[in-house]
């Protein structure tokens, strides 16, 4: 058994899986929660909220079954985006991040792993639809701020590692 607050920080490193079916809830607990229709990554926000409610959870650690039956359907979000990085799932996945950022920090406060998770997310962002960025300076810019803002509240804490990371983002994709 596990408080709330040590749920979400297990929940920010993806100790914990994020997706719908990975967990059981009752229909009764779930209450006005629903998922974002139409996006990508929607178990995202649909999780923060679901386990920001709960005063605390029972973690089970289950050995794999090795079973997985997955149905595809025709016009599902997932079928339209297996063809690669698209601008529908770099705005996708750019909400929820900033849902999840938003409904944890609700909870959490500033707290350090929180801010953490964030700025590596960014980070996540601009080098992978770098591509997509260079057409589109407002949204780059955006996320550069973001960038700079979590990396100054993360700096003091950060690994030589990540200040390398970082460095080299900032020289070889971007200049900041």
């Amino acid at each position: 058994m596990i408080d709330r607050d040590e749920l979400l920080q297990r929940l920010l490193p993806y100790k914990i899986e994020t997706t719908a079916w990975s967990y059981i809830t009752r229909r009764k607990f779930i209450g006005d929660v629903r998922f974002s229709t139409g996006r990508l990554f929607e178990d995202e926000d649909y999780t923060a909220q679901l386990f920001t409610k709960a005063r605390r959870a029972c973690l089970l650690h289950m050995a794999l079954l090795g079973y997985c039956h997955r149905v595809d359907r025709p016009g599902s979000i997932i079928d339209q985006n297996r063809s690669g990085k698209t601008l529908q799932g770099f705005e996708d996945l750019q909400y929820m991040l900033e849902r999840k950022y938003q409904i944890c920090h609700a909870v959490l406060g500033d707290d350090q792993q929180l801010v953490m998770w964030y700025y590596r997310l960014v980070y996540r962002l601009l080098k992978e639809y770098r591509w997509l960025l260079k057409n589109m300076p407002e949204e780059r810019t955006a996320l550069l701020a973001k960038l700079r803002w979590s990396y100054r509240k993360v700096e003091p804490s950060l690994s030589l590692r990540d200040r390398l990371t970082c460095l080299v983002l900032k020289l070889r994709y971007f200049t900041i």
